[in-house]
């Protein structure tokens, strides 16, 4: 088995487990036989780029994080949490200025 074969398994069982999901609805979702999904979560078949991407779809996410090792797909998360910090508190200062200026005019 290759490196990247059971790191796109242990990302697609990982994150249909997250979800909830059953190898049944998931494999429904991306229109591919139930074995042929158990054999992808457990390493032992190779997905094509079309199944990948299928899978991806099915379970909201880019191709690209079943592809990416545990450690690295911790750090996407956190570059992703410190965007949506940078504009929350963007969005925040935004909403107090607005509720500044309406108090301070007497509205």
């Amino acid at each position: 088995m290759g490196k990247i074969q059971k790191v796109i398994g242990r990302n697609v069982k990982e994150i249909r487990t997250q979800l909830g999901l059953t190898q049944q609805v998931l494999a429904e979702k991306a229109d591919i036989s139930i074995p042929f999904l158990a054999q992808i979560e457990s390493g032992t078949r190779n997905p094509s780029l079309d199944v990948i991407e299928k899978l991806a779809s099915a379970l909201d996410r880019k191709a690209y994080q079943l592809l990416i090792e545990d450690t690295e797909r911790s750090m996407d998360r956190r570059s992703t949490i410190s965007n949506y910090s940078n504009d929350l508190r963007k969005e925040l200062t935004k909403l107090i200025k607005q509720i500044e200026k309406k108090h301070l005019s007497g509205g």
